[in-house]
C-alpha cells in the first residue's frame, strides 16, 4: 500500500497576515456604532474569534455587541482584503515546494468561511 504524506496549515498568522486587515476593518465597522476603537484595543482578543474580537472592544467603549457589527466588519473586510492581505514571508515558496515534492496540502482554520474564502483568493 502506498502511503501519502500531507501537511495541514493554519491560515491566520501562518499562511497569511490577516491581523492588520481585520483590525482595520473592525475599526471602520465599529466606528459606524460610534466606537472610536484603537488598533491596540483588539490585541487581547486576537485568536478568540470575531465575536469576541469585535464585541469585547465594542463593550469596552460601552456599546453592546450586535451580530450586525460582525456582518458589517466582514463586508468591509471583503472590500479591502484583495488589496491589503499579504502572505507570510516564505509561505508561497513553502507551499510551492511541498506541492512539487508531492505532498498533499490542506488548510485548517477556525475562521468563518467568508474570511477563509476571501483569504484563499
Amino acid at each position: 500500500m502506498k502511503t501519502r504524506t500531507a501537511v495541514i496549515f493554519d491560515m491566520d498568522g501562518c499562511l497569511v497576515d490577516t491581523e492588520p486587515v481585520i483590525n482595520h476593518a473592525a475599526i471602520l465597522g465599529l466606528k459606524e456604532w460610534g466606537v472610536e476603537a484603537q488598533p491596540d484595543d483588539f490585541t487581547p482578543f486576537i485568536g478568540a474569534g470575531e465575536i469576541a474580537y469585535i464585541g469585547s472592544v465594542a463593550e469596552k467603549y460601552g456599546v453592546k455587541y450586535e451580530p450586525a457589527m460582525k456582518a458589517r466588519v466582514y463586508e468591509i473586510y471583503l472590500d479591502i482584503v484583495d488589496a491589503t492581505l499579504k502572505p507570510m514571508p516564505g509561505a508561497i515558496e513553502c507551499l510551492s515546494r511541498l506541492k512539487e515534492d508531492g505532498f498533499e496540502l490542506a488548510l485548517a482554520s477556525a475562521a468563518d468561511h467568508v474570511k477563509i474564502d476571501a483569504n484563499l483568493r
